[in-house]
């Protein structure tokens, strides 16, 4: 597993004023730790750095094998079936991975990962160990917190705080897919969340979700209020599911990554040299967008679905900011290339 930490520009915190985007900047603390199984050794998950596991009508656990089909690094896989068959796997986040805890404090979680899904469905997310066992298990629905399920029988579903169940339809196939959750607790009441996904190596992802809510209470005692997620969860259940690089990064403060909101309705991150961009409403149509350098110079003008990416992969290092005109309103989101 890695763990990495950039500060902006490298020293302490400063305040920038872009008057070309009529913002306030202010530089972004990144902290980002991969979860890559390369320091495991091959054979069953349970007990392997802090990895606790919980086997349902079976005697097999998860696996971490570096001999996987189709994917050239150490994985973690489970390849068994039949009727109630599974297993549950969950770690405590701590200093080792991801190297930050969920707080209160102004910020944008990502939670990313590579997947090849199975048919019963593959779980995998965040919780809160509320009874502090260090363990979380697929029967404890008042530690699962944000979770998503994959699998070809029902497709990709996500279980949000309240308990809600949010359907992405039925769209990563048999095929490994990237898949990236960006967490925004503090986006209105309740926060939002956006789910995107690609196939490996392909350069931008395709958003399944955007900015819907999320439903968090940063005042509850139980797993909705954020500052208690503190534990990664898995579960797997029937024929076989493969996981890898499970990333958590944490981007505090961030005006860079955040719009600033001229429209309940119209909202966008810059995250990773891409643009998320979405609307919502009954008047969604294409949005255009306006890349504007730092001297206030027009460098690009393109055409956005109403819930769509922008790549900006043609940008040298520096700020920027992207006027974005919709139906419902105009945003303004200053970033940062590095």
């Amino acid at each position: 597993m890695i763990i990495t930490m950039k500060k902006a520009l490298l020293h302490t915190v400063t305040l920038f004023i872009l008057t070309f985007c009529n913002q306030a900047i202010a530089q972004t603390d990144t902290i980002s730790g991969i979860y890559d199984f390369e320091n495991l050794v091959n054979g069953d998950l349970n007990g392997q750095d802090d990895w606790s596991t919980a086997i349902y009508n079976s005697t097999i656990d998860f696996r971490v094998a570096d001999t996987v089909a189709s994917h050239p690094t150490r994985v973690l896989f489970y390849n068994q079936s039949g009727p109630s068959v599974g297993v549950d796997g969950s770690r405590i986040l701590d200093s080792n991975y991801p190297g930050f805890a969920f707080d209160t404090k102004p910020a944008v979680y990502i939670l990313e990962f590579e997947v090849k899904r199975n048919y019963w469905g593959f779980t995998i997310g965040l919780a809160a160990d509320l009874n502090n066992d260090g363990v979380t298990l697929k029967t404890n629905t008042n530690e699962k917190a944000f979770i998503l399920t994959t699998g070809s029988l029902n497709g990709e579903v996500m279980t949000l705080p309240n308990g809600t169940n949010y359907s992405l339809g039925n769209t990563f196939g048999s095929t490994w897919q990237s898949v990236q959750i960006l967490i925004n607790p503090f986006n209105g009441i309740g926060g939002t969340f956006t789910v995107g996904r690609k196939l490996i190596g392909a350069p931008f992802y395709t958003n399944l979700v955007f900015n819907s809510p999320l439903y968090v209470d940063t005042l509850s005692l139980g797993k909705s209020n954020i500052s208690r997620w503190n534990v990664l969860f898995m579960h797997s259940e029937g024929a076989t599911a493969i996981v890898d690089n499970i990333r958590l990064t944490k981007v505090t403060p961030t005006v860079t990554s955040i719009a600033e909101q001229s429209s309940s309705n119209l909202s966008a991150y810059y995250y990773e040299r891409t643009l998320y961009i979405g609307e919502k409403g009954s008047e969604i149509g294409n949005l255009e967008v306006s890349i504007i350098d730092a001297s206030g110079r027009e460098l690009k003008r393109s055409v956005v679905e109403g819930s769509g990416s922008l790549p900006l992969y043609d940008l040298n290092q520096g700020w920027y900011c992207a006027n974005i005109f919709g139906k419902t309103g105009n945003v303004r989101v200053p970033f940062y290339v590095r």
